[in-house]
């Protein structure tokens, strides 16, 4: 009896046993009717998912609204988002952005809810990758067949055909790169190439590109398109470069064409280039060249771009012997100046004066300040002194203190005004026993063959010196000089546009003494008619 009982028990226990196996395999049965298709098991996405998940209405949740998902990445799940459900379907899909998430290894789960909040339990997926970081590019260069390697962004090329472009590319997501491209278009965006570059060497990527067909003279804009395999893309990376097979030109006058050997000779050269300027480094030439031999001769002025396109220009001049009279012009004098200095500026711009100064202290010019009206270029600025007359002066100026010669290139035609402030020793003018305020600069008029005092404004004084201004709208010869008037000679004094000659004390006391003999002869005439009546 004790033995049917036993059995008895192992039979129940045994039923039992079996059917709490069978409810557990119809629970995980019905759990796992709830799927999430998207996102899948060991796969990438980046920047959004379209995510999905399937259900069974009669075992799963009645009437689902809508499926909640959630990441986990370091043991917290997370809510990326809710999707709406589809009864009629048996599914809950949307699109749900995960590029504010870091790039990774992540699980994911769904719990879907009914309108009475009712809920499924935790269905997970994992592990599944996500990467929203585009590759980077970096380090582009262009090598050229010679094998010249330009870095950087706006570079120039010249009578060049074949250009290998290089790039160096890297993801630092956990996505690899999946393919690079160079895209060449004009600067107005006209497409002129697109391929794929070649991956040399890990991330190296290069593309030889022939530009003999297309336009050379012009700007190109290169752009890497970089994307990696998750579809991540790059292409914000554009440099430029310029190709320029032109050889620039210029504009190389000499003036005056013809000279005598004690004249001078003005040159000057204006190299242009339209696409990427000139470089001023590279123009040579000989501003004034030699006029020591007689007979017709040839200068040359050599000039350069950026894209290392050079040209050169040449212009004749003509030095004609001392007695010639067919020379135009002779415009120095055969005395070496006392002192003579140079100035050159590149840009003078008509809101930025420029001034010459640090002249020697022998000097009789303190600085002289220019400023023009409109941009001028290459303007050069050449002072000499001369203790004495130039002989290029046809007349002297009595009790002269310096004489000065000031001659421009680029400049006559677009001088504005310039202040030149002089200079004179106070020991010279007390020998000369005049006044500070009756020492004035004078400028020779060359038609009338005279000089002209210019308006001349005592400034300041030093231990050694008078400084004066004075206002000029044009440069030519110039002398420092009294303006007091000796007894032996006329001194022209400029009142406007008219020049007059004051009379000396010595003409004055002629005039009276004739004018008094005048009368005293018609005194005496007068007398002798009373007598012989």
């Amino acid at each position: 009896m004790i033995l049917e009982n036993k059995r008895g028990c192992k039979k129940e226990i045994l039923f039992l046993i079996g059917i709490f196996v069978i409810v557990f395999f119809c629970l995980n049965s019905i759990s796992a009717t709830v799927n999430i298709t998207v996102p899948r098991n060991l796969t990438n996405y980046t920047t959004s998912i379209t995510f999905n998940v399937s259900y069974n209405t009669s075992s799963d949740i009645s009437a689902p609204v809508n499926a909640s998902f959630y990441y986990n990445y370091s043991g917290t799940w997370t809510l990326i988002g809710a999707v709406n459900c589809t009864e009629a379907y048996f599914s809950c899909n949307g699109t749900l952005g995960i590029s504010n998430l870091y790039d990774g290894l992540y699980n994911v789960s769904v719990i879907l809810a009914n309108a009475s909040n009712s809920v499924t339990p935790r269905v997970i997926n994992s592990p599944v990758r996500f990467d929203s970081t585009a590759p980077s590019v970096l380090n582009y260069n262009v090598k050229l067949t010679n094998g010249t390697i330009g870095y950087g962004n706006g570079l120039n090329y010249s009578g060049v055909a074949l250009y290998l472009f290089n790039v160096s590319v890297n993801d630092s997501g956990i996505g690899n790169i999946s393919s690079v491209y160079f895209n060449i278009s004009y600067s107005n965006g006209t497409q002129i190439n697109y391929t794929a570059a070649i991956n040399v060497v890990l991330t190296n990527y290069t593309l030889m590109v022939n530009l003999t067909n297309v336009s050379s003279n012009a700007v190109y804009y290169i752009t890497a398109y970089a994307n990696d395999t998750l579809n991540n893309l790059n292409k914000s990376e554009i440099f430029q470069i310029t190709l320029d097979n032109t050889d620039p030109t210029a504009t190389f006058d000499c003036s005056p064409d013809s000279v005598t050997p004690s004249g001078t000779i003005d040159c000057t050269c204006t190299p242009a280039d339209n696409l990427i300027g000139i470089d001023n480094s590279l123009t040579t030439y000989t501003s004034h060249p030699s006029v020591s031999t007689v007979g017709t001769h040839t200068v040359t002025c050599t000039y350069g771009d950026f894209a290392g396109n050079t040209g050169s220009s040449t212009t004749t001049y003509t030095i004609l012997s001392a007695g010639d009279s067919s020379a135009t012009i002779t415009t120095t004098t055969t005395q070496t100046p006392t002192t003579e200095k140079e100035n050159i500026w590149a840009t003078i711009a008509p809101e930025t004066p420029v001034i010459m100064q640090d002249f020697v202290d022998a000097s009789g010019i303190n600085q002289i300040q220019i400023e023009v009206s409109s941009v001028a270029t290459n303007v050069q600025l050449i002072v000499s002194e001369y203790s004495s007359k130039p002989s290029a002066v046809s007349v002297s100026q009595f009790n002269s203190y310096k004489y000065i010669y000031v001659n421009t290139l680029n400049l006559a035609n677009k001088l504005e005004k310039a202040i030149m402030k002089i200079k004179v020793e106070k020991s010279w003018i007390a020998e000369k026993g005049i006044e500070k305020e009756n020492v004035a600069l004078f400028k020779f008029d060359e038609s009338a063959e005279r000089w002209n005092a210019l308006t001349t404004t005592f400034d300041s004084e030093d231990a050694t010196y008078y400084y004066y201004s004075i206002e000029l709208d044009s440069f030519s010869y110039f002398v420092i000089a009294p303006l007091a008037v000796s007894s032996e000679e006329t001194v022209p004094v400029t009142t406007g546009e008219e020049t007059t000659a004051t009379p000396t004390s010595a003409w004055i006391w002629i005039i009276v003494t004739a004018g008094l003999l005048v009368i005293i002869a018609v005194i005496a005439i007068i007398l002798s008619k009373k007598k012989r009546k």
